[in-house]
């Protein structure tokens, strides 16, 4: 049953199969600010961030302290939880490869003596010849006791 819900979630996406990889870092982007600079209540702004008439140097973007929070707590998550996903990864691929092999063996064309048909001629084929066999040693035996 999870396989046939995987197969219809898989198929069902577009574009590649997600991948476990970690993705890559993205490459700079011109004129963006060369460091992280914490921006505090009541302080002025850094000078990192600022010329000397006051307007913004570089690209950045001010994040919540506690979305940051929340990205190095997932960040922390995620490398604890990688080595149980990759284990649970392999466990799906080692169950594929087990449901491949049953499917293939179900779908495999049966051999022709082992096929119903084959066995019911192969029976009436025996009782045919036990009862030939029957006949002859009865007339044998018959014509040797009358003699």
């Amino acid at each position: 049953m999870l396989l046939i819900l995987l197969s219809m979630t898989a198929s069902a996406q577009d574009g590649p199969p997600f991948e476990w990889a970690l993705p890559l870092a993205q490459s700079p982007v011109a004129d963006e600010c060369a460091e992280a600079v914490d921006l505090v209540v009541g302080q002025p702004v850094p000078p990192a961030l600022i010329d000397s008439d006051g307007l913004v140097r570089c690209y950045a973007t001010a994040v919540p302290t506690s979305d940051l929070a929340s990205l190095l707590l997932v960040d922390a998550w995620a490398g604890r939880a990688a080595p149980r996903g990759a284990k649970a990864q392999l466990e799906m691929e080692w169950q594929q490869e087990r449901y491949q092999r049953l499917a293939d063996a179900f779908n495999a064309p049966t051999p022709v003596m082992q096929r119903p048909a084959a066995q019911r001629v192969l029976g009436r084929l025996e009782t045919v010849g036990v009862m030939a066999l029957a006949i002859g040693l009865y007339a044998v035996l018959d014509s040797q006791v009358v003699d």
